[in-house]
């Protein structure tokens, strides 16, 4: 049976959350809180939250026993983690504010967690000092950062036809930190101890095969700059010649009526001192 497919709005929160949220980061979200361990009673920040996966899956996991708190500096993506929150009854504490300079007190929290933001982030070193200062003694940090596009096929195909249409490599960006020994040195660097990083790869499916360029690039207009700046009807130029031209590339990849294709992320788990 066909499933209902998505398809991109005007808000490309909504999209985000729509499109990319239950098929690709609540998968990754489950890889990263698998590691990160919430247990009841702790305090937990996902910082650069975007439309909140991560907080209402912790909040989940532990039984609504943990004092979670989302950040993230668009007021468009909070709108739809407080309704999807609301939703599904998750007690959540929304906060508009940059991860570079969080808004609250040393120490504030046990548990950080930061699930495809690191990347995006001007100052990546004062973001990842920022964590440690609001985390408790033995506190510990989990991010999910995508590795180098060339481990992500059907990305580096999207991301070269993006580049030869607008003139930048505009989705490069979320795979800008895929070097792991850089990854290491930010959080050495910022304090942490027990650095650890993993290498993990999921199957991604997607049920939106003829969609994907459409949904990927509104979705992303929610993050990357080159294609927030873009009005409606450039993007929408962009979009029919990327799709063009990925019409053949991704038949590689179409299993039936979805799109199946691997990619990879490292997951750090990095704890303070005690």
């Amino acid at each position: 049976m066909n499933q209902p497919q998505p398809r991109p709005g005007t808000n490309p929160a909504q999209t985000y959350e729509a499109f990319f949220v239950p098929y690709q980061f609540r998968p990754w979200t489950e890889e990263l809180l698998d590691r990160a361990k919430p247990q009841p009673g702790e305090r937990v920040l996902d910082a650069a939250c975007g439309t909140g996966i991560v907080a209402r899956m912790v909040a989940q996991r532990t039984n609504g026993q943990a004092r979670v708190v989302g950040l993230d500096v668009s007021p468009a993506m909070l709108e739809v983690a407080r309704s999807a929150a609301a939703r599904e009854g998750a007690e959540i504490a929304w906060h508009e504010g940059s991860a570079e300079s969080l808004p609250f007190p040393d120490a504030s929290f046990d548990l950080v967690v930061v699930q495809q933001g690191l990347q995006f982030f001007r100052d990546k070193a004062g973001a990842t000092r920022e964590l440690s200062r609001v985390l408790g003694a033995g506190g510990r940090a989990a991010t999910s950062t995508w590795t180098e596009v060339a481990n992500n096929p059907l990305f580096e195909i999207l991301s070269g036809l993006v580049q030869k249409h607008l003139g930048m490599p505009a989705l490069q960006m979320p795979f800008s930190l895929g070097d792991q020994e850089t990854l290491r040195s930010l959080f050495v660097d910022a304090g942490f101890r027990a650095v650890e990083i993993e290498r993990v790869t999921r199957t991604v499916r997607f049920p939106s095969n003829d969609m994907f360029v459409d949904l990927t690039l509104a979705s992303a207009a929610a993050a990357v700059p080159a294609l927030q700046s873009m009005s409606e009807a450039e993007r929408e130029a962009l979009t029919e010649a990327v799709r063009a031209e990925m019409e053949a590339p991704r038949q590689a990849y179409t299993e039936g009526d979805e799109l199946v294709f691997p990619m990879e992320t490292h997951i750090v788990i990095a704890r303070k001192a005690r």
